[in-house]
């Protein structure tokens, strides 16, 4: 995520932003290209827990997160309390759908099951551990876990058979066995949640209403009251809001006044620092768009026309 030789934008205190919100909800949106995976990924290295060989949880401390948001010092390092409060302190479930593509139903649904089976291959871990500490079935309650445990275990070792709502039943019985493990509820992240919905939009797709269908299933699913007991946190980017429709969250939609604005794109003094360090002549800017011949970066997107 940090690359000393390189130029470098510091966007941790969105990880401030997030928990100042009321609400622990929230769907981000913006056309492709403004920061949302990096964000996404940067929010997941900073709140999720580590653990050791055995499956004990790390000090703080010895985190290679509070090395690198710490040592480094990154502007988040200036909030103590949120380094605190939130820095390694849950258990993530991270779905990554930005390069779910359409080219039929049958193949969208099995990259879509793919990157879901994914998201159970990082607990392999946690599943040995519990399919030995659950051997022994002495109540009612660890029969139940054990079989959940079991089907898990299937899941991770293939993938294939499972059909797609079978697959969100079995994305909240991993929330439940996370939240069991950690005793802490889990930070769910989705990023770029509609990439599928939007790729059929633009390639007039006749399945992209299923895929709405899907992406409206995934959330009534995890927001069902026998799961949503084990979601602590959401956070979710996405390019549209127009398939998630959903009271439980605050939508930060792209040219609203929001408070991740400035957490999107480039703003004005970024840019112009980023130019500065580069010793580069700034180019005239036209709207938002920024000549990137000039530029040898990737090419910086400011975040609001009127901020330029």
């Amino acid at each position: 995520m940090f690359d000393p030789s390189s130029t470098f934008i510091d966007k941790t205190l969105l990880i401030e932003k997030f928990f100042q919100q009321p609400s622990k909800y929230q769907v981000l949106t913006s056309p492709p290209g403004f920061g949302k995976t990096m964000n996404a990924y940067m929010i997941r290295r900073f709140v999720q827990i580590e653990v050791d060989e055995f499956g004990r949880v790390k000090n703080k401390t010895d985190t290679s997160s509070y090395k690198l948001f710490t040592d480094k010092r990154l502007a988040i390092s200036n909030h103590p309390n949120i380094i605190q409060e939130h820095l390694a302190e849950y258990p993530v479930i991270h779905f990554d759908y930005t390069d779910v593509t359409v080219e039929n139903s049958y193949k969208t649904e099995r990259r879509l099951m793919t990157k879901v089976a994914k998201a159970f291959r990082r607990y392999k871990w946690m599943y040995k551990i519990m399919a030995k500490r659950y051997a022994q079935r002495k109540n009612e309650k660890e029969t139940d876990l054990s079989k959940k445990v079991e089907a898990m275990g299937r899941l991770i070792v293939d993938h294939q058979h499972i059909h797609v709502h079978g697959m969100l039943y079995a994305l909240c019985q991993l929330a439940e066995l996370v939240h069991e493990y950690f005793q802490k509820k889990v930070f769910l992240i989705v990023d770029d949640y509609d990439s599928m919905w939007y790729d059929g939009l633009r390639h007039n797709d006749p399945f992209q209403m299923g895929y709405a269908d899907w992406l409206h299933d995934l959330i009534n699913f995890l927001f069902l009251p026998q799961f949503s007991k084990y979601i602590g946190y959401v956070f979710i980017t996405g390019t549209h809001t127009v398939t998630l429709k959903s009271e439980d969250f605050v939508y930060n939609r792209f040219l609203d006044s929001h408070p991740f604005v400035d957490y999107y794109g480039f703003t004005k003094e970024e840019v112009s620092r980023l130019l500065d360090q580069r010793k580069i002549l700034k180019p005239k800017c036209n709207s938002c768009k920024i000549s990137t011949m000039d530029i040898p970066l990737n090419p910086p997107r400011c975040n609001y026309s009127n901020r330029i």
